[in-house]
């Protein structure tokens, strides 16, 4: 058997192996778990930053009416 034969016989046999319905089914499930699990994780990412962002803004939203109410009564009773 020459290296070409050796190598050809590799070839089918790998060939036969991911060309089997069964294991291009599973893969087919696997990548489209694996697509929407990414999707799911940006998503979530996304929200967290989203929801940080709406703290922040509460609080500097707080703090301005602070100093509103604190502005408007000195104006009022100087």
């Amino acid at each position: 058997m020459s290296i070409k034969d050796r190598i050809g016989d590799l070839y089918n046999k790998s060939k036969d192996n991911v060309i089997n319905p069964k294991i291009k089914l599973s893969y087919f499930k696997l990548f489209y778990f694996l697509f929407f699990l990414i999707i799911y994780i940006s998503n979530q990412h996304s929200v967290e930053k989203k929801i940080r962002n709406i703290n922040k803004l509460e609080k500097e939203v707080e703090e301005l009416r602070t100093d509103y109410i604190t502005l408007k009564n000195n104006f009022m009773f100087s």
